[in-house]
């Protein structure tokens, strides 16, 4: 999963509830991506009611609102704020939400009142894209996006702010500990749901450039004739072979990945 932030993204706000912009389209970003208008069409009639509102992509946690509306709309109805940081914007994902009666919900609600939380971002997996160029730079083209949740964030995870990487790695190691915690605690199998919540938290790390590691989590610790399949199609493939990823190797890595903070 990739991270994508936007900046003074509120456009109005009428007593708990709030609109904003969670992605833009048509301006190259920081991570060298450009989003098309249309990327979202699939994923929000495929998948409107898995979206979840989170604050900082924080999903061991529980929703901070509820997503009311949520629409790709045209250059028309950005916000000034938005159209002076991306004046090349052609339009952007709008997101209707309203902040729960919860300690958290209120908290992020007062902090957008008072103008101290003005950005929005969103957690996607690219689906379909090409490569072009702008003023020199390979830009990668989004066409469509597989939309996972929008957040409130303090900062952007993106490569243009060395502080928004750390941050965001903390996050993925305290994440990526409690699940690990999590499917060792019995020593039983784990389910479809926890591997897919893993490969998910493990993809966001290898994007923020903090492991080498490009394997998959299988789904069984102990799945060696599997991982003998796997690496005998990749064989006859002519693939780069990437072992499935097991528990103790998950854990290997978390150790790389903590190692991995004091770069940034």
């Amino acid at each position: 999963m990739e991270l994508k932030s936007i900046p003074n993204a509120v456009k109005a706000i009428e007593g708990r509830s709030v609109t904003g912009i969670a992605s833009v389209f048509g301006n190259v970003d920081d991570q060298a991506d450009r989003i098309w208008p249309g990327a979202f069409n699939v994923t929000l009639n495929m998948r409107r009611t898995k979206f979840r509102h989170l604050w900082n992509h924080d999903f061991f946690m529980p929703p901070i609102a509820s997503i009311d509306a949520i629409q790709e709309v045209g250059r028309d109805a950005l916000p000034e704020a938005v159209l002076a940081e991306a004046p090349e914007a052609m339009g952007g994902l709008m997101v209707t939400r309203t902040y729960l009666d919860t300690p958290r919900g209120n908290e992020v609600l007062a902090g957008i009142k008072a103008g101290a939380i003005n950005e929005m971002s969103i957690g996607l997996d690219p689906v379909r894209f090409d490569f072009g160029e702008v003023d020199g730079t390979r830009v990668r083209e989004l066409r469509e996006i597989k939309l996972w949740d929008t957040s409130d964030v303090l900062w952007g995870a993106n490569d243009a702010t060395t502080a928004s990487k750390s941050l965001a790695l903390e996050m993925l190691l305290k994440q990526l500990r409690a699940t690990l915690d999590h499917l060792t605690k019995a020593g039983a199998r784990h389910s479809a749901k926890d591997t897919d919540m893993l490969n998910a938290i493990h993809r966001m790390a290898v994007d923020l450039g903090a492991t080498q590691c490009k394997g998959v989590l299988t789904g069984d610790e102990g799945a060696e004739e599997e991982a003998e399949k796997t690496e005998k199609g990749q064989r006859r493939a002519g693939a780069e072979i990437a072992p499935p990823l097991t528990l103790s190797s998950l854990k290997s890595e978390l150790d790389l990945l903590e190692l991995s903070l004091s770069i940034f």
